[in-house]
C-alpha cells in the first residue's frame, strides 16, 4: 500500500505541540492527534512494501513549521525506509495540467498574475505527484486536498478518521529491527529535550526501551 502524508500529518507526527484544526466551535477535531498518526505509521510500518510518500511541496511547508528542528527531523525522514520524498519533476508537471484541463474551470491564465501561482499551487501539485506515485490514500489535514483526491478517485482520510490506539498495544517496531542507525520514531522525536534519545539522530544507548513508545 502507497500512502501519502501532508505537512498537517507530518507535523503532528513530528510534534507534540502542533497545531491541531479546529472544529466550528473552536475544539480539535480529535483528542490525542499525535498518538493516533503514530499508530497509524506502525501499522503501516508492519509490511515492508508499504510506503508513506512525502511530497516536496508538503515537505518544504512541515520544515517551515518545525522552525529550529527542521534538520533533526529531516535525518529521520531520510533514514526511515517507510518514508520516500517525492519531488515535482516533468512527469508531475504534465499530470498537473491534465488534471487541470479536466477537472479546472478552464478559466484562461494570464501569465505573471498571481492568479496564475494560485491555480498552480502545491495543493495540485500534491496531487500531481500522488497520481505518479500510484498513491492509493491521501492523509490530510486539508479539505482542499480532500477535493482533488476524490476527483482522482484516491481514498482521502482526515483525522477524525483515524483510531485511537488499543490500550493493550503491543509494541510494534516503527522500522525494520535491528538496524544498527535506528532513530527514534517521529513522535519521539518531538517530545522535547526530556527525552534520553541524543539529538542528532545517534544511536541510543542499549538500555533504553523500545523507540516506538510515544513520550507523552
Amino acid at each position: 500500500m502507497i500512502c501519502l502524508f501532508d505537512a498537517g500529518f507530518l507535523h503532528i507526527l513530528f510534534d507534540e505541540k502542533a497545531r491541531v484544526p479546529r472544529d466550528a466551535k473552536g475544539k480539535p477535531v480529535v483528542d490525542r492527534a499525535q498518538d493516533r498518526i503514530d499508530f497509524l505509521v506502525q501499522t503501516i510500518t508492519e509490511r515492508r512494501d508499504n510506503k508513506i510518500i512525502l511530497p516536496t511541496p508538503a515537505l518544504a511547508e512541515f520544515m517551515l513549521l518545525a522552525e529550529d528542528r527542521w534538520t533533526e527531523y529531516l535525518t529521520i525522514i531520510r533514514r526511515r525506509s517507510i518514508f520516500e520524498i517525492a519531488g515535482f519533476d516533468d512527469p508531475e508537471a504534465v499530470e498537473l495540467v491534465e488534471h487541470w484541463r479536466k477537472f479546472g474551470d478552464r478559466k484562461k491564465l494570464k501569465p505573471g498574475t498571481a492568479e496564475t501561482w494560485a491555480k498552480l499551487k502545491y495543493d495540485r501539485q500534491i496531487a500531481a505527484i500522488a497520481v505518479t506515485r500510484r498513491v492509493e490514500r491521501i492523509y490530510s489535514t486539508d479539505d482542499d486536498l480532500k477535493k482533488y483526491a476524490e476527483d482522482l478517485n484516491i481514498k482521502y482520510f482526515g483525522l477524525s478518521d483515524l483510531p485511537l490506539p488499543p490500550t493493550s498495544q503491543p509494541t510494534l517496531p516503527f522500522d525494520e529491527p535491528a538496524q544498527e542507525d535506528a532513530l527514534p520514531s517521529p513522535a519521539e522525536a518531538g517530545a522535547g529535550d526530556e527525552s534520553p534519545e541524543t539529538q542528532d539522530g545517534t544511536k541510543a544507548a542499549p538500555e533504553e526501551k523500545d523507540k516506538t513508545d510515544i513520550d507523552k
